[in-house]
């Protein structure tokens, strides 16, 4: 069945994988998505690489950790590394992502990350 395309500030999506690649930077975090038939739609987070490290440090820590509280560090991470492309993913009714992580953002799973409503 091949779906209908969505159309969101000039990218087409036809319902084929999301690719998130962030690329870490050391005065900033940018965040490249891309699917096979659309341009790349790029977002930048303000946030240096010693405090993107710090909070993924704090976070693997939390996570081995049942005493410390892993969620300050997961909602900090969500907040740079999806809600930036939230309103793109939910448009095109993504479901199927692709991440393709930099550096030490390996180390985390994103299915532990938290989003605060």
């Amino acid at each position: 069945m091949r779906r209908k395309p969505i159309y969101y500030k000039g990218v087409t999506w036809t319902g084929a994988g999301f690719l998130i690649y962030p690329l870490i930077l050391d005065d900033r975090l940018e965040i490249i998505l891309t699917t096979p038939n659309s341009p790349p739609v790029r977002r930048t987070v303000k946030v240096s690489k010693k405090e993107l490290n710090d909070t993924i440090l704090n976070f693997r820590q939390a996570l081995q950790n049942p005493t410390l509280d892993a969620k300050e560090p997961a909602q900090k991470l969500y907040e740079w590394l999806i809600k930036p492309l939230e309103n793109v993913l939910k448009t095109a009714d993504a479901k199927t992502i692709i991440y393709a992580p930099d550096g030490q953002l390996r180390y985390i799973p994103l299915a532990a990350l938290y989003e605060s409503f």
